[in-house]
């Protein structure tokens, strides 16, 4: 199973879930972080460094948040996690297909502002429209309604 992580509160959930099934069916995971390639030029430029230097501080500091996030979620053993940097949506569904997988897990964080119970980003949506196989999508929002799985 491959899990996308973003590190917002609409990951948490998934990893969660994640978590558990790797306990009840002993399946595989492969959690993964993508630094957009957009955001690390904006990153770098304000903060006047070779995009090599701030794409170290950022995959350090992921690294950092990635395992903090697993301990969080229970999940004791070994992971094998990849913080890589381009566009998403391509390295997702190339490390996807590469790698024979049968399960990828997204988690979608809805606005408190916005009045539907489904809101999904952008990548997510991608994700799930380009997939080659079932994507179970976990909503996390704040408040009722919290960590509802959207039918897919």
């Amino acid at each position: 199973m491959l899990l996308t992580n973003d590190f917002s509160s609409g990951s948490t959930s998934p990893l969660k879930q994640g978590t558990r099934l790797i306990q009840r069916d002993r399946i595989e995971l492969e959690l993964m972080h993508v630094v957009d390639t957009c955001d690390l030029h904006d990153l770098y430029e304000a903060l006047y460094q070779s995009p090599k230097d701030t794409g170290s501080q950022i995959k350090a500091s992921a690294s950092a948040q990635m395992n903090q996030r697993l301990a969080h979620a229970g999940f004791v053993k070994n992971c094998d996690s990849t913080i890589e940097t381009g566009v998403p949506l391509e390295l997702i569904l190339k490390r996807f297909n590469t790698q024979n997988m049968d399960l990828l897990r997204v988690g979608l964080a809805g606005q408190a502002h916005e009045g539907s119970n489904a809101s999904v980003g952008v990548l997510a949506s991608n994700m799930i429209c380009n997939s080659p196989v079932p994507v179970p999508a976990v909503h996390s929002r704040q408040g009722k309604n919290s960590n509802m799985f959207l039918p897919v």
